[in-house]
């Protein structure tokens, strides 16, 4: 019983495996130059700190972290199906920066989730567009949230 789902760049698209072992390639963090390679993904035109640097580094390096990263296999992708099944009311917002999951991503959520599902893909916005712009994002949120209660 869900009013609505909105999906910010999501991942989990089931596209190739080469992909799928591209991105968790991105997720490594054997150093801060890798730490630092991630967040100039997620932030492409944000220039880092240090401290926020070292922390993801330290946080991606959890026991948690590291253990949910090696259980990700392709397997756990997304099916088209799964996808195709989806009923609530749905906004796919895709930052026109995307920077972290591929082109391919976002088309198999284009070809594969249902009619009703709306895709917005906003200038500006990368990965983690809820950091860098939270006040976009909840006018995002928020506009959905009102259309879709008009039409319950």
């Amino acid at each position: 019983r869900v009013a609505g789902v909105m999906l910010a760049s999501p991942g989990g698209a089931r596209t190739t495996e080469e992909d799928h072992l591209q991105i968790l390639s991105y997720f490594r963090f054997d150093t801060l130059g890798d730490s630092r390679a991630l967040a100039a993904r997620v932030f492409p035109n944000i220039l880092f700190r240090l401290p926020y640097v070292v922390g993801m580094f330290v946080r991606m390096r959890r026991p948690s972290t590291r253990r949910f990263l090696r259980e990700a296999g392709f397997e756990q992708t997304f099916l088209p199906e799964d996808v195709a099944a989806l009923r609530p009311p749905i906004l796919l917002s895709w930052g026109a920066d995307e920077r972290v999951f591929p082109p391919s991503h976002l088309a198999f959520f284009k070809k594969n989730l249902p009619s009703h599902a709306e895709i917005q893909e906003p200038k500006g916005h990368g990965h983690a567009a809820f950091v860098k712009t939270p006040r976009a994002v909840a006018a995002q949120l928020r506009d959905f949230g009102e259309r879709i209660h008009c039409r319950a």
